[in-house]
């Protein structure tokens, strides 16, 4: 009477809990052996191969005749991230767009405004998630692409009265029309001389430098400074 050998299939395990195995254990010669994987999270890796060239997934069978060892190959998943803008801004990193990224990495992205433009947040068109910071590094689960959205920045018009030689005198007029002004907003500045007092000019960017029309009216591209000039 002769015993049957026994031989052991042994599965390596390099994926820790990520991956879990079936069939490693001793069989007699000869026996049929089915092996197989689950993968825990499928976004995060995919199969390759069993590390002996056979690729038969998610099981295979072997015919055991010696001891067997397989130590089995996954990949990590990439995923395609992509940014783009609401059309008031550039993306200043990365370089290149789109870019793959592996599962569970993070890949850094930058926003920059436009001049006349303030970033307000990051959104994206998986989920509600919303970031606040112009640069952001989210982990990739999956394909996503992100878009910056901006608002108009608020800019401020100051009017000084003065008089010709430049000092100033407030109580000379009454300007009208300072203020915040939303980015590409027309300003109107116009004056009220008190008596004795004669307008001269309106002095600063919104005037063209310069401009002797009673009222001004201009596009607020940045804060600014108008001078009403007046003489007695």
């Amino acid at each position: 009477i002769y015993a049957i050998d026994s031989h052991a299939v042994v599965i390596v395990n390099n994926y820790g809990t990520a991956v879990s195995f079936t069939g490693a254990k001793n069989y007699a010669y000869g026996a049929n052996a089915t092996v197989g994987y689950t993968i825990a999270n499928t976004d995060s890796l995919s199969f390759t191969e069993w590390g002996d060239g056979n690729n038969d997934s998610p099981t295979r069978s072997i015919t055991v005749l010696d001891d067997v060892t397989l130590t089995p190959v996954f990949g990590v998943i990439e995923y395609t991230v992509n940014a783009t803008t609401d059309g008031n801004g550039t993306i200043t990193a990365p370089a290149t767009l789109p870019v793959d990224v592996a599962y569970g990495q993070t890949v850094t992205i930058t926003a920059q405004a436009n001049h006349g433009y303030d970033f307000v947040n990051w959104t994206n068109n998986v989920n509600t998630d919303v970031l606040t910071d112009p640069t952001i590094a989210p982990k990739v689960t999956g394909d996503v692409t992100w878009t910056a959205n901006f608002e108009k920045t608020d800019y401020t018009v100051t009017t000084v009265v003065k008089d010709v030689a430049g000092n100033e005198q407030p109580t000379m007029a009454t300007v009208t029309g300072a203020g915040d002004y939303e980015f590409e907003a027309s300003a109107t500045l116009s004056y009220t001389a008190n008596d004795g007092f004669t307008f001269v000019k309106w002095i600063g960017e919104g005037a063209g430098e310069e401009s002797t029309l009673a009222s001004i009216t201009f596009g607020v591209n940045n804060d600014t400074t108008i001078i009403a000039q007046f003489d007695t």
